[in-house]
């Protein structure tokens, strides 16, 4: 897309706009820690890459702290696969975290999820603690808890959650779009000291991606 900035004085100015879009499959899914029901359910990454080579750099989703995320192919600090699929009842969301430094609870990695309906603005944020924990999803001034399982195997944290649609004001169908955003905040421990970057899957985008019911 291009978009295009007109000031007071019919001084006019174009740049590029990112657009990202997900399908959202139809399916029955199940907040239960178990990969398998995902396996065959489209996917999108959230990565980066520091190499010289020509074309090589990406780093259109490093929304901050840049800095803290190592060179790959040397040390990856992380990378993000996540999923989304829905049914009459409920948004499900399926995150999974590749971390060289998976650090869970209170003070550790972070996941926010933007997500925008006719019913309008929603955050959810997410915590992750290994078991069944709780997220938030706050609305305006409302926040309502929504259960969360977390399975840590190594160093890939997998994450589950599932988003009444009652919640999100709107009644899903077949064709229908909703804007979305995922954001990562990994922590880790450098030298005794806690640092912290966030990679974003719409980057670049100044109003976010969307997900595509089908």
């Amino acid at each position: 897309r291009i978009r295009t900035t007109v000031t007071a004085d019919g001084f006019e100015t174009a740049s590029g706009e990112w657009l990202w879009l997900h399908p959202a499959d139809q399916a029955d899914t199940t907040v239960d820690g178990k990969p398998d029901e995902w396996a065959d359910l489209p996917n999108s990454t959230i990565a980066y890459d520091w190499a010289w080579a020509r074309f090589g750099r990406t780093t259109v989703q490093i929304h901050d702290g840049g800095e803290f995320f190592s060179y790959p192919p040397y040390s990856l600090d992380g990378r993000v696969t996540w999923q989304a699929a829905w049914s009459g009842e409920n948004l499900t969301f399926h995150v999974v975290l590749e971390d060289d430094q998976p650090i869970l609870g209170a003070n550790g990695e972070q996941v926010r999820i933007l997500l925008r309906t006719s019913g309008g603005d929603y955050e959810l944020r997410i915590q992750p603690q290994a078991g069944a924990s709780n997220s938030v999803l706050k609305h305006g001034d409302k926040t309502t808890t929504l259960k969360t399982v977390t399975a840590l195997s190594g160093q890939t944290v997998r994450i589950e959650i599932a988003v009444p649609w009652r919640t999100l004001g709107m009644t899903p169908k077949n064709g229908s779009i909703v804007g979305c955003d995922l954001f990562w905040t990994d922590v880790d421990m450098e030298e005794g000291l806690r640092t912290e970057g966030t990679l974003r899957w719409a980057g670049g985008s100044t109003s976010g991606g969307y997900l595509w019911l089908r």
